[in-house]
């Protein structure tokens, strides 16, 4: 299932990251959320998520940083779903 953080800005339970159509301040702001996460559980997921970062959504080299020191990998290109 997929959640739409631009509309529900809130911190919420996910599997994988994709950015489709977003700007730097939109992950940014993300991650600023994700960040203050007071689940521990959670926590602990986020450092061997998978980011996928779609192609037309171009984000700064700093963006860029900030989701590599966030997430285990962080990707241009289409999610490797698990079935």
């Amino acid at each position: 299932q997929r959640v739409n953080w631009l509309r529900r800005q809130r911190v919420f339970d996910f599997d994988w990251v994709e950015f489709v159509n977003a700007t730097d301040r939109d992950v940014e702001s993300f991650v600023v959320q994700i960040g203050n996460d007071t689940d521990d559980w959670r926590q602990s997921r986020y450092p061997q998520m998978q980011c996928v970062i779609s192609p037309q959504c171009v984000l700064s080299e700093n963006t860029l940083q900030i989701l590599k020191n966030t997430f285990g990998e962080v990707r241009v290109g289409e999610p490797q779903r698990v079935a």
